[in-house]
């Protein structure tokens, strides 16, 4: 399968070459065989760093896209552990998440940059249907 998945720049993206995010979000990843609920491996093109170091470990976020030294992305799943030291170049929105999670090995992503405000205007609409839902039944 393919998906395409809207992301956030990251904490760390301007560790990252200018030509880092252009990549990510032109060029697919395919998921890795070695992936599993902690992470998506990706395997694509090599995500260019312009810092050598690593931030010191924080919390890490469901869809957070961390980058080891190496150039290669993972995407962070619902078993990630809670706080990591790789640089993150971007999160995936939480209107994706779902999408994030019913991808395989050797499904292709397709990562498409968007604004905060779009992000919380596709969370709102994933939502709505819930709401109502919700609504319909406290009203019975």
């Amino acid at each position: 399968g393919r998906a395409r998945l809207r992301i956030l720049p990251g904490l760390q993206a301007d560790w990252y070459s200018s030509s880092a995010m252009s990549t990510l979000t032109t060029m697919c990843f395919r998921i890795s065989p070695r992936s599993n609920r902690m992470g998506y491996r990706l395997e694509g093109p090599p995500l260019v760093r312009t810092r050598e170091s690593e931030p010191i470990s924080e919390p890490v976020a469901f869809g957070a896209i961390q980058v080891p030294a190496g150039g290669e992305p993972i995407l962070l799943m619902a078993d990630r552990q809670t706080a990591g030291g790789y640089p993150k170049i971007a999160s995936v929105i939480s209107a994706d998440l779902p999408i994030a999670g019913q991808l395989a090995p050797g499904d292709v992503i397709d990562f498409a940059l968007c604004s905060r405000q779009e992000a919380a205007a596709a969370l709102i609409a994933r939502e709505r249907p819930l709401l109502r839902v919700r609504d319909a039944t406290q009203s019975a």
